[in-house]
């Protein structure tokens, strides 16, 4: 895999979309490939998508129109010389997942308390075994 040195990407939904969310339509939305060419002509060389940005109409379509929308998404930002950088399901929109959209957000919160446990184990080891304190979520402490 090439590797990118990009610092800032966004999303199709980002730009010239012809509203905020607080206000009426101003202007007409614009195509993908339009977005696409500002996306380069600004300098950026990554975008973001949900996965009904990648492939318009998701739930509409069979596995092979997916993977097919997939693969022409894939060579387009191919051509344009963009990867994806990520593209995060729309759990929530949809009532057959958005239990599982939950389920999943509990999880990482869960995780996320995993992690903050783990670290305090271990501070209070390095404690132990040395008598210095350390906060171990600053990065002077791993330098």
């Amino acid at each position: 895999m090439a590797k990118h040195n990009y610092k800032f990407c966004f999303g199709p939904w980002n730009i010239s979309e012809g509203q905020d969310p607080y206000g009426p339509p101003v202007r007409s939305p614009q195509t993908f490939d339009w977005k696409l060419n500002a996306l380069k002509r600004l300098g950026f060389d990554a975008m973001m998508f949900h996965d009904d940005d990648a492939v318009p109409d998701i739930d509409s379509k069979s596995d092979r129109q997916l993977r097919k929308e997939s693969k022409q998404l894939k060579q387009k930002l191919a051509d344009a010389g963009v990867v994806a950088e990520i593209v995060a399901p729309r759990l929530w929109f949809d009532p057959r997942t958005i239990d599982g959209a939950t389920y999943l957000l509990w999880v990482a919160h869960n995780l996320e308390r995993l992690a903050d446990r783990v670290t305090n184990i271990c501070e209070r080891t390095i404690f132990l075994v040395t008598g210095e304190q350390l906060e171990m979520d600053s990065e002077a402490d791993f330098a």
